[in-house]
């Protein structure tokens, strides 16, 4: 069979299974097989597939129907300006978050900072920490628990050229030992703060079924209100962060105002500020410490 065959094929499989993007589906199932770009296999669509690539580009037509992410699949996904490595048992980067990265960005340069420290808090796929240090010749800590996290974002940092300049730390946020962390980087505290922790509540009706079966419970749900992980983590966080530095930290889009009163409870930060997302929904929280 041709590309082209077996991308209509796939195609009118997802549309009849109500997919929202079915052509586009089908095209990066076909882009992994072809280890081309989305936007090449159109040029390849006369090419004859081996019966071998066939098989297993029917095999990521069917676990996708089966509600496994795509993602997974073809073994990464696009954030930002790059593409990321992804693999069963880490968190899969959502298109929401890439505000966070365009407001840290922004204001490391305002500040015209000179190699910030960035840390990364729960970093995943490294996707937050990552964005954010390669434009801006930043430092990268990042932290997380799980040693899936930690492969996937030294492969990504090594990947996308971040070389020596990322330190993994594979350890729980509240466990870090914040004060021998400064002490070997000589400083009193980070530039940069970004977190995107656990925020969906355990008994939450609303999340999608395909989410809960196969992402990491562990990125995903925060306590009874959602909110138990960023309680648990912000008083590494005040003690992480420099006076001056920047905090930034996604929430669900319901959870606004309770994020906004945990943040002025703690006390030491200023200039805090909910921000919306593209669809208007409260979804991430800005502060600099005083």
């Amino acid at each position: 069979m041709t590309v082209y065959d077996l991308v209509r094929k796939a195609t009118s499989v997802f549309k009849s299974a109500n997919f929202k993007f079915p052509k586009r589906e089908a095209d990066l199932l076909m882009a992994d097989i072809l280890s081309c770009d989305y936007s090449d296999v159109i040029f390849n669509s006369q090419q004859n597939i081996p019966k071998d690539k066939e098989i297993k580009f029917c095999d990521g037509l069917a676990r996708r129907l089966k509600g496994e992410p795509l993602a997974y699949i073809v073994g990464f996904c696009h954030f930002y300006r790059h593409k990321f490595l992804v693999k069963e048992g880490v968190f899969i980067p959502r298109p929401e978050t890439e505000h966070l990265v365009e407001f840290a960005e922004n204001w490391i340069r305002k500040q015209k900072l000179e190699q910030p420290l960035v840390v990364d808090l729960g970093s995943g796929t490294g996707c937050l920490g990552i964005s954010v240090a390669i434009p801006t010749n930043s430092k990268l800590i990042a932290i997380d628990v799980s040693s899936v996290a930690q492969e996937m974002t030294l492969k990504n940092a090594s990947v996308l050229g971040l070389g020596d300049s990322i330190q993994f730390i594979l350890c729980s946020v509240q466990d870090l030992n914040v004060k021998d962390l400064l002490k070997k980087q000589g400083k009193n505290g980070v530039d940069v703060l970004l977190v995107n922790p656990p925020y969906i509540a355990d008994d939450d009706p609303n999340i999608c079924p395909q989410v809960k079966r196969y992402e990491p419970g562990l990125a995903l749900f925060g306590g009874d209100d959602g909110l138990m992980t960023i309680r648990d983590w912000l008083p590494t966080i005040t003690e992480l962060l420099r006076p001056g530095g920047l905090f930034c930290m996604e929430h669900g889009a319901t959870q606004g105002k309770q994020a906004l009163e945990l943040i002025k409870n703690q006390g030491v930060f200023e200039e805090i500020i909910s921000q919306k997302d593209l669809a208007g929904w409260d979804r991430m929280i800005t502060a600099i410490k005083h």
